[in-house]
């Protein structure tokens, strides 16, 4: 337990400092949150469960996002080749998007390590581990690369469904060998999320795809308008 929690100081520790060099966000550093099929939180990306979300792409990481109504789903496909249990990858939230200079208290990472252990920071003056709570992850390694899978709860974001609310994100990969990778890419000068990216629901405010719901009520439908249709045609003696 000793050696974890020394092990989760030095990754603070690391995590801080690379944060002081991230850039400044750019206004194409979006990513819409697309209604999506629920995928298996297992840490294993499978054939054709990701390929209804976005997806952005940086250095050896790709990070996909989704939500089904319910929860905000994000998965990271990282190839690296030099294994080392110190290897996570997370999102920085900056939940009520208020953009602040400086860290808040809305503002909270969370992180899967490659040996799939999870940790939650919060924030007052400087990152501080808490519970780990409202979302989980799970991770997978092989060889040449290594994937995790998370299920965010939009309490834990204070999202409501069919609201068209925008939260600040900063997704980052560490690699214990190389070193840290993040979207946005490298600048700013201080840990401000206001130089983090966005991820909007911009045309689905949180809710699954407006054209499946009105396809499910017509397909419900149906059957009772071909009910009702027959019931009034004319009688064959007028």
């Amino acid at each position: 337990m000793a050696e974890y929690q020394v092990l989760i100081l030095v990754k603070v520790l690391v995590l801080a400092s690379s944060l002081t060099i991230l850039a400044q966000a750019q206004p194409n550093y979006e990513i819409v949150a697309v209604a999506g099929l629920t995928p298996t939180i297992d840490g294993i990306i499978g054939p054709e469960e990701w390929n209804d979300a976005n997806y952005e792409t940086f250095d050896q990481t790709t990070v996909f996002v989704k939500q089904d109504g319910v929860n905000l789903y994000i998965a990271f496909n990282i190839t690296d080749s030099t294994y080392s249990e110190g290897d996570d990858c997370g999102i920085a939230f900056d939940v009520n998007h208020d953009e602040s200079p400086t860290l808040q208290t809305d503002d909270i990472l969370i992180s899967v390590m490659r040996n799939g252990s999870l940790y939650e920071l919060n924030v007052t003056v400087t990152w501080n581990p808490r519970e780990v709570f409202g979302w989980t992850a799970e991770a997978s390694s092989t060889e040449n690369l290594w994937q995790s899978e998370f299920n965010i709860t939009y309490s834990k974001l204070n999202i409501t469904a069919g609201t068209d609310k925008i939260i600040g994100a900063l997704f980052g990969s560490l690699d214990m060998q190389i070193g840290s990778h993040s979207w946005p890419q490298f600048p700013a000068n201080s840990l401000s999320p206001g130089t983090w990216g966005n991820v909007t629901p911009d045309g689905y405010n949180w809710i699954p795809e407006f054209s499946n719901i009105i396809y499910i009520i017509l397909f419900l439908a149906s059957p009772l308008f071909c009910l009702l249709t027959k019931r009034r045609k004319p009688s064959a003696h007028t």
